[in-house]
Formats: structure tokens, sequence, C-alpha cells
């Protein structure tokens, strides 16, 4: 018997022990020609702007700043819990020590401006968009 016929043979269903069973048969599928397209990468990270000495620039929501820490301190914890990234930054200028209240940043300032929309409605609080000042290490 040749190969060819040994699996004629098989294939047939005279040739089943089992009457009725079908007896599965490997067929070679002919491959896929595929077609090669080319596009440009979609990014859907925020590109930042740069400033004049190249940096990238950046955009903070300033809700608050008080002369008392604690009120600071508060604020941060309401703001933390609602999901919001939010930090205090310590200035000291004419009216002596103060700790501002910031959400963010942000590298669009359009994701900025609406933070601050949801932040006066959620919070009661107006608030400020404000350039991110990057502290010096």
């Amino acid at each position: 018997e040749t190969e060819t016929e040994r699996e004629a043979e098989l294939a047939s269903p005279a040739s089943n022990d089992a009457a009725g069973a079908e007896v599965p048969v490997a067929v070679e599928a002919a491959p896929e020609s595929v077609g090669v397209t080319t596009s440009e990468p979609v990014f859907s990270r925020e590109v930042p702007q740069l400033d004049r000495a190249g940096l990238p620039q950046a955009w903070v929501v300033q809700l608050a700043s008080f002369a008392d820490v604690e009120n600071a301190r508060n604020l941060l914890a309401r703001l933390q819990s609602a999901g919001y990234k939010a930090y205090i930054r310590s200035v000291v200028g004419d009216q002596g020590g103060r700790s501002r209240v910031l959400v963010g940043p942000w590298v669009v300032r359009a994701r900025a401006d609406e933070t601050q929309t949801e932040l006066q409605a959620q919070f009661q609080l107006a608030g400020m968009v404000v350039a991110y000042e990057m502290l010096q290490l």
C-alpha cells in the first residue's frame, strides 16, 4: 500500500470500525497573504509645551492659601480622599508664612481648567489655575 492509498482508506467511511463515527482528516490550510499598511502611531499621552528654558510647562489648581498649616492639612486630606492628587507648598511672603494647597500638575492647561471647575462644584472653592513650579533640589 502506498501512503496516498492509506490516507484515502483512513478518510473513507467504509474503513471505519465504529459504525456512523466520523474520522477527522487533517487538512493543511493555504497560507494567507497579509497586506501591510503603514500608519502614523497614535500616542495617548499628552505632550507638554516647553517654556523658554526648554523645560515642560505644566499647570496646577491653587485652591487655597492658609496662614495655619493645620487648615491646609485638613483640606489636603479631603482632596486626597476624593481622589485628587493634591499637595501643600509652603511659601514665605509679605504676609509671613503661608501654606498653599495645590492640585495637579497637568501638561495641558485645558485639563487644569476642567479640574478647577470640578473642584469649585465639589468643594465650593474657586481656586485658580497657575503655572506649576518645580522645586530646586
